[in-house]
């Protein structure tokens, strides 16, 4: 190490020069470019000297010409070198030197030497660990940092542009090239150390802005004026950016144009509007602005054909590109053949780029994007379709979702101002974030209000939560925001609402399918509660519409869906915008109906699947049109409840519908019967049979009335009176109301149609109330050899039981093996057809215990009783 200026005060400063040069010409100045007047900036009182008057400069020395067989090695070998360098002075000094401060300066490559020895000093049991606490700075001219957290520490940072393996026939760079990742490792550790609490360690890093004979030797064809360069972004820096690092990140590995140096890389941003991708590329853009100062920057919004022309022609004045102001000319075509054709490097963000008809269409716009080596654009849209056809794919997508929470809780605060502290406040905050869905725009909607208004989280909550309409009246307040384009307007259901217009434009069953959906629950929303229509084909390419433009998202399957609370609410607001409500919910409560009908409610699976979504449609029945299909809704919707032990959510929605229909249909209306039928239904269910035998009663008479006794709605209302009689031990009055259907079946149906084995069933049930067990015997085995033709999926429940009175049956004739057999087969085919938890299966299961505990099998019994109860608890 040699001093070139010697001082007893403070600090040390000690300079690292870079590769092929050495001191005194790296710390050169010449000050009139033809070599007459030259200055050593280290040592000149009027330059280094004057600024630091006090200070010792010292300059270490190191071989940057010979590096072997292994030049990374060689060239970070130095650090050890330096070190003991710097300690031997340290020592030399004494007491005195050991307290001064040090401040490093490394040119180029002598920066990873500098970080390599800030690595190893800082190894536990370094001996030179006093060097490394001793340092109190780092200045950096144009050393290779790219990649690394080196950036972020910097005060002022440019990085050396294609800096790995341009020099092919320089040994040095070519193991760089091959050995980046070990490089980056140690510039990446170094930045941690940097960072450390019990260090922090300033940095410093500077690029020259003029070519120089050192950067040309290293570095030919790559170094250019960093003036030549153009940053062309409608918007300041959002001093509010929070959070997003790794998509930030993955794009800075993506977007500089030496990324890949023989292409011009397309990438994309997607996401749902609203979800910050514009935010995202704006500090991509400038991050790209520091980090690579001979990269143009140009930002070119396609919100339409207007503005994008306009964005083009703005950068062709700034590129100076010939005939730009000619009347006649395309700037579209100028300016994308000016930068195809550029030897500069240019990043292109084209913004909002959601318009398949303006990218694609007439205008065709995507035949304007420029191509070229020098070149990369990237996209943020809201639509996955739109990027497919870019011809992006994979790696170069990158889907953008929601904030995590702590960045939408960080981003909340910092707007309000307030670190929100109080444990009653964050709770409140979480709760709105869940509102909002953690997107950055409502989240800056909310914030604006609440500053404007002067409203705490907790009352803006309590507003949100008043009622939906609610919701959205705040979620369309416009707000003012610097980083949004003039003419677009802020609140989140209009940002939206752009989408849902250019869907119904593009696509008007995806648009039919959506305002469906919104009537719907929003969780597990199966394909096949949608309208289908003739062509599945069409149908499924609107669902992926709808998916492209992330209103509804996968399920893990194909076959459902979600759509989130705001995207549902919007489309509400959408539909009563165009006031549409009574028209959609009357054709969406007829589809429902289908969908009803066509699973018949009975499989347990159907059932999960479709009842929330009943519910939900129901919930707008006040404005359908169509009465008679939402009492027949309500009706099918009660029988979902009695089918899952909601018994008397059954019987208030029957009321309900009673309500409905002998407003509007009239007591002897069919459907007005239906649901009292069912009401009765749901009170037997819950023990109180004479109720509903009262209420059959009345149905029977009406049916008797309008539709004549052999009517087979009159015939069905007659056998659940018969059951609801016997279960209340009316076996007598049962019994002959029964036989009086069955004689009138027998006549009219065929002797193996399903109705006539069903009533058999329940016909046996009577007489075994009654003790005439061989008389009911005789009935069920007949029905079951009439059953074995019966194959359908609908029958299945006739055949399970009739096996349980069968089962029963045996029972009582003491033969409790063969009951036992009997009812292993029923609780197998419950099991088949729906599932362990399933009501009839669990009483499947309570039948079969019976046999078994009549064979002394206690153990058993209890496992299957233990099961069945924790079978109901579920």
């Amino acid at each position: 190490m040699n001093t070139l200026l010697d001082c007893d005060g403070s600090p040390l400063i000690i300079a690292i020069h870079g590769l092929e040069t050495g001191s005194p010409r790296t710390w050169e100045y010449d000050k009139t470019g033809n070599g007459t007047e030259v200055v050593n900036w280290l040592s000149d009182r009027n330059m280094l000297p004057a600024a630091v008057p006090r200070a010792a400069v010292y300059t270490y020395d190191w071989d940057a010409r010979s590096f072997g067989n292994a030049p990374v090695q060689t060239l970070l070998g130095h650090a050890d070198n330096l070190l003991a360098s710097v300690a031997g002075e340290r020592d030399s000094q004494g007491q005195h030197g050991g307290g001064r401060p040090i401040i490093f300066i490394a040119s180029c490559f002598g920066g990873l030497i500098l970080a390599e020895a800030i690595f190893r000093a800082e190894q536990e049991g370094s001996k030179y660990r006093d060097v490394l606490l001793a340092t109190a700075g780092t200045v950096f001219l144009a050393t290779p940092f790219r990649g690394t957290d080196a950036a972020v520490q910097a005060q002022w940072l440019v990085t050396i542009k294609g800096i790995m393996g341009e020099q092919s026939s320089d040994q040095l760079i070519r193991d760089l090239e091959a050995r980046h990742d070990f490089v980056q490792q140690r510039v990446q550790r170094f930045a941690e150390i940097a960072r450390a609490e019990s260090i922090q360690l300033p940095v410093c890093c500077f690029y020259e802005t003029q070519k120089t004979k050192l950067l040309r030797k290293v570095l030919p064809g790559l170094i250019a004026d960093a003036q030549k360069s153009h940053f062309i972004v409608p918007f300041g820096r959002n001093a509010n950016f929070v959070g997003r690092e790794s998509i930030v990140n993955q794009l800075l590995e993506r977007i500089p144009p030496s990324a890949y140096k023989h292409d011009c890389q397309r990438t994309a941003i997607e996401g749902l509007g609203g979800i910050g991708k514009t935010q995202i590329a704006l500090e991509a853009a400038y991050r790209v602005h520091d980090m690579y100062p001979d990269c143009s920057v140009f930002w070119v919004p396609a919100i339409d054909l207007t503005t994008f022309e306009n964005a083009y022609r703005r950068i062709g004045h700034k590129l100076k590109v010939p005939g730009i102001d000619d009347d006649k000319a395309d700037p579209k075509v100028l300016v994308s053949e000016a930068l195809s054709e550029s030897k500069s490097q240019w990043l292109l963000i084209v913004d909002n780029a959601d318009d398949s008809e303006l990218l694609f269409g007439d205008t065709a716009i995507s035949n304007n994007l420029p191509s070229g080596g020098k070149g990369s654009v990237l996209f943020t849209t809201r639509n996955h379709e739109a990027v497919v056809d870019l011809d992006i794919t994979g790696h170069s997508i990158i889907c953008l979702t929601g904030m995590i929470r702590s960045e939408s809780s960080e981003l909340l605060s910092k707007l309000l101002g307030d670190p929100q502290t109080d444990d009653t406040m964050r709770l409140s905050m979480n709760t709105l974030l869940d509102i909002l869905a953690d997107l950055p725009l409502a989240i800056k909607q909310a914030a604006a209000y609440m500053l404007s208004k002067k409203v705490t989280i907790p009352k803006y909550l309590e507003y949100c939560q008043t009622s939906d309409s609610a919701l959205i009246k705040l979620l369309s307040r416009d707000f003012e925001d610097r980083g949004r384009y003039k003419t677009v307007k802020n609140p989140i259901v209009t940002t939206w609402l752009i989408s849902f217009q250019q869907i119904e434009r593009d696509s008007p069953l995806a648009a039919q399918y959506l305002k469906f959906i919104s009537f719907l629950a929003e969780k597990d929303i199966p394909i096949s509660i949608l309208p289908q229509g003739d062509d599945e084909l069409v149908a499924r390419e609107a669902i992926g519409t709808l998916k492209a433009y992330g209103f509804i998202a996968e399920r893990g399957t194909a076959d459902s869906f979600d759509i989130h609370r705001l995207v549902r609410l919007a489309t509400q607001n959408w539909i009563e915008q165009a006031e549409e409500r009574s028209e959609l919910i009357t054709n969406a409560i007829r589809q429902l109906v289908v969908v009803a009908f066509e699973s018949a409610l009975e499989r347990r699976k159907s059932m999960m699947e479709y009842l929330p979504h009943l519910e939900s449609a129901l919930g707008y029945k006040e404005a359908s049109r169509d009465k008679e299909a939402t009492m027949i809704l309500m009706t099918c919707m009660a029988l979902g409840y009695k089918k899952r032990g909601r018994y008397h959510e059954a019987e208030e929605l029957c009321r309900q519908a009673l309500d409905i229909g002998e407003g509007f249909l009239g007591q002897e209306h069919q459907v007005t019967s239906i649901a009292q039928a069912s009401l009765a239904r749901a009170l037997g269910l819950q023990g109180r049979g004479e109720e509903a035998i009262q209420i059959l009663q009345q149905v029977l008479e009406v049916l008797e009335s309008t539709l004549g006794q052999e009517h087979p709605r009159t015939l069905d209302a007659m056998g659940e009176l018969a059951k609801e009689l016997g279960q209340q031990g009316r076996y007598r009055e049962a019994e002959r109301m029964l036989q009086q259907v069955r004689d009138i079946e027998e006549q009219v149906l065929d002797v193996g149609d399903s109705t006539v084995i069903r009533r058999a069933n329940d016909y046996a049930v009577i007489l075994m109330g009654q003790g005439q067990n061989e008389s009911a015997m005789q009935i069920v085995q007949q029905a079951l050899r009439q059953d074995q033709n019966l194959h359908e999926p609908e029958d299945y429940h006739t055949r399970t039981d009739l096996m349980t009175t069968l089962g029963r049956l045996l029972g009582k004739q003491g033969e409790h093996r063969e009951a036992e057999l009997v009812s292993r087969q029923v609780v197998d085919l419950e099991v088949k057809l729906h599932g362990r938890e399933h009501l009839r299966t669990v009483a499947a299961m309570l039948s079969l215990a019976d046999p078994i505990l009549q064979q002394g099998n206690f153990q058993e019994v209890e496992n299957i009783l233990r099961q069945a109860l924790a079978l109901c608890e579920e």
